[in-house]
């Protein structure tokens, strides 16, 4: 990090903006902040870290604190700091919580505390927790603490990184070097010593539940398992034995289930055999009976068919009859209709003959509806000229409208701009009455304040008085009256600046209200404020104003300038106007007259529908006329095609009434037998349904006899209950091998599931023993004993070694080659430091060393820490450093040395600086940033001087 610009206010003891442009620094980076003691040259420092994170010297100061009591309460406290890393520029901007003025009315406001992050791309971050985040592990690479142990050392606090306890050391170097991974490394080696160890007691417990399931047959077996200390080796040899022979027994006991299968099968096929041949023996003997039921009905079905044939010939007679009488229906039924077709001709003709006489009244009227027509034509060739016409007009009509509003708008735009001016002629007259009570106020409090001043003043020599001794201000050695008061009536010098300047602020801006309503009166050259009820005229013009703008202006949607668009309309009156006259003349000269335009719809309308009615009546009867010479033709035809007709049902009736006498005369029946025989037809469909059934049944019987025979043929006829007594036997000696099997089963998968898990136990305890012992020579190793460092330690002892030899060549260098700061390995931690001194020849702990040389031990030390952080860390640029006092303890040679250091940190590119009022080093340093107090306590400021200065 390299600084480029400083700007800050209403920070600290400094009340206004105060700007530390590092870039104007002579030949180098190596600047003083000087200044008088409580002046404020630690608050540079703390602008810079509170800048950077939000808090102050370790979180000494509460960041709502930071104020200056000296800067007005509306002035904003800030701090933006603009500063490069790795190359490219950044700008951060802070604001701390404060309080602020309440923008309406009195009082103040808590202002949060905020920031903006500008990066060299230009984005910008303002949340607090990501620019946190960005600062520490990407920009700057040092939290807030590391901060003020490396980069910047506090004013008393510069020895914390040699003097502070071991563990903090530790906590400190493992941030910053991120030695974490080896800690993890530490705990990752002992947590999986510790869960082998648990896997391995875990899997002899198992082991221990396996030997209690396992089913036990052999003796050498059983005494294994249950033997005080159980060899597992041998349990698994002798388990894998029995199991073997229980897989032997098994298959013995399959090949017998097998066999009992088999027998029981061919039993079983046997006895469903039988049960057949006697299911089939009864069906015969059934059969047999039906058969002899069958022939029994013979007599009676041979009636029922000589009956059947009978009825047959009667139903054909019966048709024929049915046929004779539709013929003649359909006879008559054409008679009738040929009569009805002859009136509808007659009809027709009457109206073709009523038809004519119309058509003749119609091609009379022809020569009057061409009349219309021309009539009609000229009405259309006027329409255009009128609607052009009506529509010049309207816009006539309009434009005056739009005329009209327009030069209302213009008259209200007029009032807005003296209502909006009489407003402000008001506002500021009743600003300037408050701010003249304002003034009046105070410097009354002025007045009083000055009084009490000189009041407490004269109390306090009063208090100084003494009998004898003369009076500084009139002289005499006698106080008979002194001044009487208290110190609680005592006011400051400072209080009574702080009033003057509050009734010369207030007396400005009446000055100012003042000039700004004389500026407004000469706006307004009609109204004058001298005059008597000025202010009632006021009020009441501005409430008439108020009341006219508020009534909206109908009809007016123009976003056009008012005086524009009156003009814009008086053109297009004038354009329109100029057209009406010609178009007027030419519609007198066609018509003689000025008509209108709904005038004109009315005549064509009447006209045309006058035309349409006589079109609609020709083609009406032109239509009547086709329909009804089609009618009569379809009439005519229908007629002739009908008396063809009747001449055919004639002749067919005929041939029917000879065929029925034949018939009829064939059967030979009466006339009284035929009817009683018609009136039975209805009986065919039954009688011919059981003459079917009875055939299918007799046919039916006969071939189930026939199969019956001769599957029976042969066959010999077992008893069914000696078959099935054997069948059963056979089935109880399968179910007793069966459950036998499935016991000895079950007992033999249990025992080769133990067998396997028994077996991968014993592997897994083998590697996991192996396991163990890597893991646990490993962890002894990194965590370390009473007498060797742990694995992290030890990476941290390496860093720290390196860092005090890259401190004690500073060291050296600044105490004359005397002392050479040492680590102390002897110690368990390995963390403290003591010093080599060469005076004397012997070594002693840091802490011996007296103020002036802690300050360099320490100053050596973070010098070193920022040398290895960066050659360790490439992300990580510490090339600016400062120091805050400390340099009073040194005699004059170790603050030459010292010096010196500085100013070779500075050629190596690196920025230091340094807090300081001893007189020497302003003599030194060339770049000084000087801090002064402000004349009658009103805080500091800070310049810039350099040595040509």
């Amino acid at each position: 990090m390299r600084l480029l610009q400083l700007r800050f206010s209403a920070f600290g003891p400094f009340p206004t903006e105060q700007i530390l442009d590092f870039t104007k620094l002579q030949q180098n980076a190596l600047f003083l902040v000087t200044g008088d003691t409580g002046a404020g040259k630690t608050s540079i420092f703390d602008a810079i870290s509170f800048a950077l994170y939000g808090e102050v010297n370790g979180k000494r100061k509460e960041p709502r604190t930071l104020k200056s009591d000296f800067a007005p309460k509306d002035r904003l406290c800030y701090v933006e700091f603009r500063f490069e890393s790795h190359g490219e520029t950044y700008q951060i901007y802070r604001e701390p919580e404060q309080l602020s003025p309440k923008q309406r009315g009195k009082g103040f406001v808590t202002r949060k505390h905020k920031a903006e992050l500008t990066l060299p791309d230009g984005k910008k971050i303002t949340d607090l927790k990501e620019i946190k985040q960005k600062i520490e592990q990407e920009i700057i690479g040092l939290s807030s603490d590391h901060f003020y142990k490396i980069v910047m050392l506090p004013q008393g606090q510069f020895q914390k990184l040699l003097t502070e306890k071991n563990t903090d050391k530790l906590a400190t170097f493992r941030t910053i070097f991120g030695t974490e991974y080896f800690q993890k490394v530490t705990d990752a080696f002992y947590s999986s010593t510790k869960s082998v160890e648990q896997e391995n007691r875990l899997l002899i417990q198992q082991n221990q539940n396996l030997r209690s399931k396992i089913h036990i047959v052999d003796s050498a077996l059983e005494q294994e398992l249950h033997s005080e200390f159980p060899d597992d080796t041998a349990c698994l040899k002798l388990l894998q034995q029995q199991n073997q022979r229980m897989e032997q027994e098994l298959q013995q006991l399959e090949r017998n289930i097998q066999q009992k299968e088999t027998e029981f099968q061919q039993a079983a096929n046997q006895l469903t055999h039988q049960r057949e041949l006697h299911q089939q023996q009864e069906r015969l003997q059934k059969f047999q009976g039906k058969q002899n039921q069958l022939e029994a009905q013979q007599a009676e079905i041979a009636a029922q068919k000589q009956f059947l044939q009978q009825l047959k010939q009667v139903e054909q007679i019966r048709g024929m009859e049915q046929q004779l009488r539709d013929v003649e229906k359909m006879f008559l039924e054409g008679q009738n209709r040929k009569n009805e077709l002859q009136q509808q001709l007659q009809q027709v003709r009457q109206s073709k003959q009523e038809l004519y006489h119309q058509q003749e009244q119609l091609y009379a009227q022809a020569e009057g509806m061409e009349r219309v027509q021309q009539q009609l034509d000229s009405l259309r060739q006027l329409f255009p000229l009128v609607e052009q016409l009506e529509t010049f007009q309207q816009k006539q009509m309009e434009l005056e409208q739009s005329i009209s509003w327009t030069e209302q708008a213009v008259e209200r735009q007029r009032m807005v701009v003296e209502s909006t001016q009489l407003q402000e002629l008001f506002r500021l007259m009743q600003t300037t009455e408050q701010k003249r009570g304002e003034l009046e106020q105070k410097e009354t409090e002025y007045q009083q304040g000055c009084k009490r001043y000189f009041e407490a003043q004269a109390f306090l020599l009063g208090e100084q008085l003494q009998p004898g001794q003369p009076c500084p201000v009139c002289g005499s050695q006698e106080h008979p009256c002194p001044a009487l008061g208290g110190e609680e009536q005592i006011v400051s010098y400072q209080e009574i600046l702080s009033l003057q300047h509050q009734r010369d602020e207030v007396q400005t801006q009446l000055l100012q209200l003042e000039q700004q309503l004389e500026a407004k009166q000469q706006q307004l050259s009609d109204w004058r404020i001298d005059t008597p009820d000025f202010q009632e005229q006021l009020e009441q013009r501005i409430a008439q104003l108020k009341e006219i703008l508020q009534t909206p202006l109908e009809g007016w949607d123009s976003e056009e300038p008012y005086q524009e668009q009156l003009r814009r309309l008086n053109s297009q009156l004038e354009q329109t106007t100029e057209y009406l006259i010609p178009l007027r003349e030419k519609i007198r000269q066609e018509d003689g007259t000025l008509p209108t335009l709904e005038g004109i719809q009315q005549s064509v309308s009447q006209l045309e529908l006058k035309l349409s009615q006589y079109r609609s009546q020709r083609e009406s009867c032109e239509q009547q006329d086709t329909q009804l010479q089609t009618q009569f033709s379809q009439l005519e035809g229908q007629i002739i095609q009908l008396e063809q007709e009747l001449e055919q049902k004639k002749q067919q009736k005929g041939q029917l009434e000879g065929q029925f006498t034949q018939f009829l005369q064939q059967s030979h029946l009466e006339e009284q037998e035929y009817q009683t025989l018609v009136a039975q037809l209805e009986q065919i469909p039954q009688l011919e349904a059981d003459i079917r059934s009875y055939e299918t049944e007799c046919s039916n019987v006969q071939a189930v006899l026939r199969e019956l025979a001769l599957q029976l043929n042969g066959q010999e006829l077992l008893q069914l209950s000696v078959l099935e007594q054997k069948q059963q036997q056979l089935q109880e000696e399968k179910q007793r091998l069966t459950k036998e099997r499935e016991q000895l089963l079950q007992q033999f998968h249990q025992n080769v599931s133990c067998e396997e898990e028994y077996r991968a136990h014993l592997e897994e305890i083998q590697q996991l023993t192996e396991k163990y012992g890597i893991l646990k020579k490993l962890s002894d190793l990194t965590k370390g004993t009473t007498k060797r460092m742990g694995f992290e330690k030890y990476v941290l002892a390496f860093y720290f070694d390196r860092i005090i030899s890259r401190a004690n060549l500073r060291f050296d260098q600044m105490t004359n080659g005397r002392y050479r700061m040492e680590r102390m390995k002897g110690q368990t931690d390995g963390f403290d430091i003591q010093v080599m001194d060469f005076y004397t020849g012997q070594t002693r702990h840091i802490s011996t060393l007296s103020g002036g040389e802690t300050f360099l031990a320490s100053l050596a030390l973070s010098l070193g820490l920022a040398d290895i952080i960066m050659q360790q860390n490439g992300g990580i640029q510490l090339n600016t450093m400062f120091v805050d006092e400390g340099f009073g303890s040194l005699d004059s040679d170790a603050l030459c040395q010292a010096i010196h250091c500085f100013t070779q940190l500075n050629q190596g590119n690196r920025m230091v600086g340094i807090i300081s009022h001893v007189p020497e080093l302003r003599e030194q340093i060339a770049n000084q940033f000087v801090v002064e107090k402000n004349t009658a306590g009103s805080g500091s400021k800070v310049f810039l001087k350099q040595a040509n200065q």
